[in-house]
């Protein structure tokens, strides 16, 4: 039994459903085969005639010879083909045993048809069904024909015995409740199987939901902390700026150190921001204090280039026309011979070696007294 059980599992389909259906139909196959050998007595038994007995053989054969060739089919792959095959098996038996008996002594042969109708819905599908369904009643139609306009060719033995309906009736019952109990097996199983994935399914989706609403979560954190990073780094640039903003405004001071001199100290490199702050600074203070003297203290300055030179050459102009004179102090000698060399010329601006003798000088020339004038 093992052994028969795995040979008919043992086929080459990829579709779950046909290798459920397959076992079923091989079974089908096989409880044929024994119906036929059931059947072979009680045929043989009933009819005297032997055109009768013939077609009655035939009938068995033809189950027979159907069910091996359906169940080999079936080993290669051919599903719909197979049941094809065992459907022609049981509709030939039971045609030709029609024909021996004519039907209005098949007694409960006719019930026999339900059998491939059983099959064929429970495999093919409705258009199966209705499409064999509608071959039987034409079967039947064309014997019904016959009978009537040329009963001689119908009708060769009979089957209305009363121990011959019970026995062509039970096994016709017998074979259908084994049809639909095979189909129903794999019927159940199948809704199994589709349960089982359907709870497995609402497990996932379930898992997937709270996962999902994990990392939701996580990412809704993740944001919250992003934004709280973001406005405190907005901020610090803010205080950056500001920060930038008053450096560079303490970078370029303008300190009153006697009455009518102003002294700016430079001290670093003087860029293109820096320049235009201490044009603006400047400009400011001599507006507002109206000094005579302005002096700019490059000690601090590291390098002065051409654009260096050109923003204090701008900015003594622009003193000299509100009444303010420019003196440069602090040129040490590298920055002289880098100004020789670059032939930057600083003839509008008094300069002195620093800022002490500077203020030195102009306590002298002027006549002034610290803090007042004389």
């Amino acid at each position: 039994m093992n052994r028969l059980a795995t040979w008919i599992r043992s086929n080459t389909l990829q579709d779950p459903i046909e290798q459920e259906q397959a076992i079923a139909c091989q079974m089908t196959g096989i409880i044929l085969s024994i119906g036929a050998v059931a059947w072979l007595p009680i045929s043989l038994s009933a009819f005297s005639d032997p055109t009768a007995q013939l077609l009655a053989l035939s009938s068995s054969l033809s189950v027979w010879f159907f069910s091996i060739l359906a169940t080999i089919v079936l080993q290669r792959g051919g599903f719909k083909t197979a049941v094809v095959l065992t459907t022609i098996g049981i509709f030939s038996a039971v045609t030709l045993v029609l024909s021996a008996t004519g039907l209005s002594l098949s007694g409960g042969l006719i019930l026999v048809y339900a059998l491939p109708l059983v099959l064929v819905g429970l495999t093919w599908g409705r258009r199966g069904l209705v499409i064999f369904g509608g071959l039987c009643y034409v079967v039947l139609i064309a014997l019904t024909t016959i009978e009537y306009q040329l009963p001689s060719m119908l009708g060769f033995g009979s089957l209305d015995e009363p121990i011959t309906v019970l026995g062509t009736a039970g096994l016709g019952l017998i074979l259908l409740c084994l049809f639909i109990d095979q189909f129903g097996i794999v019927l159940q199983r199948s809704l199994k199987a589709a349960l089982g994935r359907e709870q497995e399914l609402i497990a996932i989706r379930n898992t997937l939901e709270t996962t999902v609403s994990e990392r939701t979560t996580e990412l809704s954190t993740a944001l919250h902390t992003v934004e709280q990073r973001e406005a405190r780094l907005t901020q610090t640039l803010q205080e950056l700026r500001s920060s930038q903003n008053i450096i560079r405004e303490m970078s370029t001071p303008i300190i009153p150190v006697i009455d009518g001199v102003l002294v700016t100290p430079l001290i670093g490199v003087i860029g293109s921001d820096r320049a235009e702050i201490l044009t603006k600074n400047t400009l400011k203070a001599v507006e507002q204090q109206k000094p005579r003297y302005v002096i700019f203290d490059i000690t601090g300055v590291p390098l002065v280039d051409t654009q260096v030179a050109q923003t204090l050459l701008q900015i003594t102009k622009a003193i000299r026309l509100l009444g303010s004179q420019a003196i440069l102090v602090g040129i040490r000698p590298e920055v002289a011979q880098t100004l020789v060399g670059l032939h930057v010329s600083l003839d509008s601006m008094i300069t002195y070696a620093d800022l002490q003798e500077a203020i030195v000088t102009l306590l002298r020339r002027e006549g002034w007294q610290t803090g007042n004038r004389i």
